[in-house]
């Protein structure tokens, strides 16, 4: 069976606001037994457009992704107006 992901582009813009967000997204992701693969951290644009974070989430597999992503979506009224992001379910190789 192949892993499923979670790839988050986010952009703060306000960390107070987002503080309780990334708290609240840790424990989520916990719940679902997903794993943090990229929290943020050093990237490079090559070729477009990016966020200025970016954060990868595992799973054991797309169908377990893709039920963890209601709890994401519902981060995005806590996230409220603090941060602007885009949001994909993404099955493994």
């Amino acid at each position: 069976m192949t892993k499923g992901y979670i790839v988050n582009n986010i952009t703060v813009k306000d960390e107070a606001g987002y503080a309780n967000c990334r708290v609240t997204a840790a424990k989520t992701l916990e719940d679902a037994a997903g794993t943090f693969l990229v929290r943020g951290g050093r990237h490079e644009v090559i070729e477009g457009q990016s966020y200025e974070r970016i954060i990868i989430c595992e799973f054991e597999s797309y169908e377990a992704a893709h039920a963890a992503s209601a709890a994401v979506r519902a981060l995005g009224d806590l996230r409220g107006d603090s941060a602007v992001a885009n949001i994909v379910v993404v099955e493994g190789v």
